[in-house]
């Protein structure tokens, strides 16, 4: 993981998610399941429920985590940009991490949700400071699941790298209720009847039938 703190740019309410856009350029993963290619970070972004029984994209045995983040990466040795990189098979590398309740705050996480009073909104968005994007992997990375899969928002591109880690990082309920205070209208706009309130929670995509795909993992 190469992730330069000054590379983060700004975070963005876009009516679905949180997004964090980055300066690709240094901002690398390589090594483990990419077989010597190098990908650039493009943005992270998270999923999360309305309650904490539900929320992650993926699931473990039947169970669903209350929230995922997703660091989205392209193959920046082969391709000019990241639009380049989405529909081409070898294109993308994603970074799946669950967020599972614990009873101390996560300070990275603190971090991002004091900032979502700027970006209550859809489109509204804030400059980023430097940002340790590092702080918010598990401690343990060596332990993950690996597949070929997809994207999980249009265009769905089958062309994603899914390495999704069996540590996940803890958060509080409160800061998961700060995503949950996040609206999926502009401001000044009329809300949307979406039947949760014109906030954005259950932004997940229920899991998809895994036909022949083979899952690789490490240690259990």
């Amino acid at each position: 993981f190469q992730y330069p703190p000054a590379n983060v740019k700004s975070m963005i309410n876009d009516g679905h998610t949180v997004k964090v856009s980055i300066n690709p350029k240094g901002s690398t993963l390589s090594g483990g399941a990419l077989i010597n290619k190098k990908f650039c970070l493009e943005q992270f972004h998270f999923h999360w429920g309305s309650k904490s029984s539900q929320g992650s994209e993926h699931v473990v045995s039947g169970y669903a985590f209350p929230a995922e983040l997703h660091l989205v990466h392209w193959n920046c040795e082969r391709y000019s940009s990241f639009a380049e990189a989405v529909p081409s098979t070898d294109g993308l590398t994603v970074l799946g991490i669950f967020l599972q309740v614990g009873q101390e705050a996560n300070p990275i996480m603190t971090e991002i949700v004091k900032q979502f009073g700027n970006i209550k909104y859809a489109k509204q968005s804030i400059e980023m400071g430097p940002f340790d994007i590092k702080g918010l992997l598990p401690k343990d990375t060596s332990a993950f699941w690996n597949y070929p899969g997809s994207l999980t928002t249009p265009p769905y591109s089958e062309t994603v790298n899914w390495i999704v880690f069996h540590d996940p990082i803890f958060v509080t309920e409160a800061q998961l209720e700060e995503f949950r205070h996040l609206k999926s209208h502009a401001e000044g706009e009329e809300p949307h009847d979406d039947g949760h309130g014109a906030y954005i929670v259950d932004n997940y995509r229920a899991p998809q039938p895994l036909f022949n795909r083979v899952i690789k993992t490490t240690v259990l």
